[in-house]
């Protein structure tokens, strides 16, 4: 049995390594930490149901920008859910560098996040 502070760790570290994927605008990659039936909300925009539905999703978005940043100030954990605050920049493929204030919620239907 892993330990909660390891557990915690753990899927910090798999966030993390979800955020540098986005970052190198690497859609695989970010999409082997979905599970096949994952749910997947950004914004206002309907639910996404899948792992290939993420995919594609991720696909069309990062054909937009040049470039791709996350920096996480904060990561709070609690018992069936990870969040992280941070701020997201883009480059657009116009040149144009946009900065949004983020807050990212990891879930787990299981109250564990899977570790690939």
């Amino acid at each position: 049995m892993v330990a909660v502070s390891d557990t915690n760790e753990q899927t910090r570290q798999c966030m993390l390594d979800m955020f540098k994927a986005c970052d190198r605008l690497d859609v695989d990659d970010v999409a082997s930490h979905f599970s096949e039936d994952a749910y997947f909300t950004i914004g206002g925009l309907p639910a996404l149901d899948s792992r290939s539905k993420i995919a594609e999703s991720m696909r069309f978005m990062f054909s937009n920008y040049l470039k791709v940043n996350h920096s996480i100030h904060e990561v709070i954990f609690a018992p069936d859910h990870v969040v992280a605050l941070g701020t997201i920049y883009y480059t657009v493929k116009n040149g144009v560098d946009i900065t949004v204030k983020a807050c990212m919620v990891i879930q787990s239907r299981q109250r564990q996040v899977e570790i690939p």
